[in-house]
Formats: structure tokens, sequence, C-alpha cells
């Protein structure tokens, strides 16, 4: 009986996946258990990571050379280049849409243009048009978004257009992986997606318009030394939606002056104070940063990676460093496994000034200029115009 998968099913998925573990488990690379896609060859001192049929590795020249032969021997390759400091190496390419560019004072990371002109496009503005100083604004009545109030925020029926914001949502989502500052922006877009409005699609133009003027970003990755501390600052905004009166939480992972993770999330909890939404924004933090711990042992690196998590809360970080609910009695069960974190001292819970905590950037509408002022000395840089 002839057994095989069509390309693009679960099942085909799951037998490359397996095919490519046991290729490469026989040749001594360790699966990584947290995120099944990363390997290490302890060895050899070799990591990498698979996406889909796209491999990254990291070693040495005699290294690499040795995997690219393994590979060549078991698939049909395409090399897409080495970065590296040597001559013969490459210094610029593109992984995944995005370009990493070799300097001799470290490596830059930019993202992918192309989301950013697909929605200026579709929002019909140009390169010369008006630009906006931020990529969103706050509504300032509590009565907006609700259609009793406003016919513009009436869901919309037309199916086309329904189909198409949703697809710029989604761009703009993957466009924020890369880019902090649209961060918040394209969480509160993809919020819309079940029921767009006018409202929406106002919401999508004026990130356009930031675009223009802030056309392009740029992670730098500094050459430092090695870091055993793993910050994760957080923060939040409390009933930052005037419609659900829900939380929106943010929040910065940094290895030594580089930007490993950000976010922004809507919290599902509605939260009865100030404290409680900081509180949940650390949970959050908490749970990210033990989770790259775990990747970063799954790579070969250092077990023994301190994680402290930041807050300029000092109520949020006092239900942290507590036992029980206190006299928050309504506080959920699942989140009090923070305090225990604390106390078994898998990680530290500590301050940060507000004017100092980059997170703020992830929880409401900055300028350009004020998100860079937050974020700049972890090498993220938000320019009017991109450097080749």
């Amino acid at each position: 009986m002839l057994k095989f998968w069509l390309y693009g099913m679960r099942p085909a998925a799951r037998a490359w996946e397996e095919e490519y573990v046991k290729k490469l488990a026989s040749k001594g690379y360790r699966q990584g258990r947290s995120v099944p896609t990363v390997f290490c060859n302890e060895v050899r001192d070799v990591s990498g990571a698979v996406h889909g049929d796209d491999f990254t590795f990291l070693g040495t020249d005699e290294d690499l050379d040795e995997i690219e032969a393994l590979l060549k021997s078991w698939f049909d390759l395409k090399v897409r280049g080495r970065l590296g400091p040597d001559e013969h190496d490459d210094k610029e390419i593109v992984i995944l849409g995005r370009t990493l560019i070799w300097a001799p004072e470290g490596i830059y990371i930019r993202a992918d243009e192309k989301h950013a002109r697909a929605l200026k496009k579709y929002c019909g503005v140009e390169d010369s048009s008006k630009g906006l100083v931020s990529p969103g604004k706050k509504p300032e009545n509590e009565d907006i978004m609700d259609p009793k109030f406003d016919k513009d925020a009436e869901p919309i029926k037309d199916a086309k257009r329904v189909t198409e914001f949703r697809g710029m949502a989604a761009t703009s989502n993957y466009l924020s992986a890369d880019r902090v500052d649209i961060q918040f922006a394209a969480k509160e877009l993809c919020r819309s997606m079940a029921a767009p409005s006018e409202m929406s699609f106002g919401k999508l133009k004026h990130l356009a318009r930031y675009l223009v003027l802030y056309p392009c970003s740029e992670i730098f990755y500094v050459n430092q030394r090695k870091s055993e501390v793993l910050e994760t600052c957080v923060d939040s905004d409390w009933v930052g939606c005037v419609g659900t009166r829900k939380s929106t939480s943010g929040g910065f992972v940094i290895l030594g002056k580089h930007l490993i993770k950000s976010w922004s999330t809507t919290q599902s909890t509605i939260a009865l104070s100030s404290g409680e939404a900081e509180f949940y924004a650390i949970v959050e933090g908490a749970s990210r940063a033990l989770g790259i711990q775990a990747l970063m042992d799954d790579m070969g690196m250092s077990s023994k990676i301190e994680v402290r998590i930041k807050s300029d809360s000092s109520a949020g970080r006092a239900i942290s460093l507590r036992k029980g609910t206190g006299k928050m009695r309504h506080l959920q069960v699942k989140y009090l496994w923070l305090q225990d974190a604390t106390f078994e001292k898998r990680l530290k819970v500590e301050k940060i000034k507000g004017v100092e905590n980059p997170a703020d950037v992830c929880t409401k509408y900055l300028t350009g200029e004020e998100a860079n002022a937050l974020i700049s000395k972890y090498g993220v840089g938000i320019k009017p115009r991109c450097k080749d």
C-alpha cells in the first residue's frame, strides 16, 4: 500500500518535522523541549532553528560547512548566504523577510518594508502625503464606539470591505513583530477584525499616515559581553478601552542591551483597579520571560540566567510579593502562581521608574519621538528615512 501526504496538510507538516528531527538527532543535535523547532549540538557549540523549510544555524565556519554538507546530502538545499565578519562572508542577507546587516559594531535587523507599502497603498496615501506623528489616537468621548451614539461605530455589512480590512489588520500585525512603535496600534486594529466599522478604517488610515512619516525601523544588536540577567519591563494602561473597560498589558524582554521580545495584549479580565491591571501585566511578563529562559536553555545557552521583572507600579509589585489574594478576594487563583515563583526565587520583581519604562510604548499611542526616547537605548530605532 502506498502512503503519502498532500503538501499543505497537517499530517504532511508533521511528517516533515519528524523527518528532519530524526536526521539532526542522528548527528548529535538535541531538539528543544520548550520549543521543538530549535536544535543544539553542545559538542560543537552549534545552535539552529527551523521555520517551515527554512534552516538557520549559528556556529564557526567549520561547523557550518559540516551542517551545510549534511543538509545537502539529505534534502534539495538552496543556500541563501552566510552572514559573518570575514571577507568572504555576506554582509547582508534576508531571513524570513527581515534584512540582516553585519557591521563591525554589531548586527542590524531591518523590518520588511513591503507590509508598510501595502498598508499605504490600500489607504490611498503616498510617500509625499501628509504624515502623522503617532500611529493612532485614543477617543476622548466614552460613548464613542457605541452604535447608539455614533453611526461610524456600526459594523460594516459589505463583505468585500470586511475581508479587505481583515487582511490589512493582519498585515499590520505582521509588521508590528519588528516594529515596537506600532504594536499597540496593530493590536487595536486586530480587535476590530470580527466586526469592523468606519471607525476601524479610520484607525487603519491613521496608521498608514504614521508610516508615511516613519516608513521603517531597525533593531540594532550591539556587540556586548555575555549577560546573565534577563530583564522584563512591564506596564499596563488601566481601562485603556473605553468601550469594554479592559486594560492593556505591554512588555519588553531585554538581555543586556538587546531587545529580545516585546508585546501588546488586551487583558482578558476586567481589572477593578490600576494595581490589579499592573499585576496582570507582571504575570504575563513573568510567563513570557520564563519561556524565553527555557528557550535559551534549549539553544545551549546558560541555564543560570536570572529573571528579573521590572514594574513601575508599587501596588502591582506588592501583590506579586505577598501570599494569597489579601483584600482582593476576586482574584482568580490561576494568577497566584507568580507569588510562588517569587518565593521559590525563580524570578525577582523589582522597581523601574515610570519615565524610564520602555513597555509604555506597548500600552498606548505615543508619538515617534516619545517612543524613540524610551526604546533607543535598547537598539530600537524609528527613522523617517532608511539609510542604505
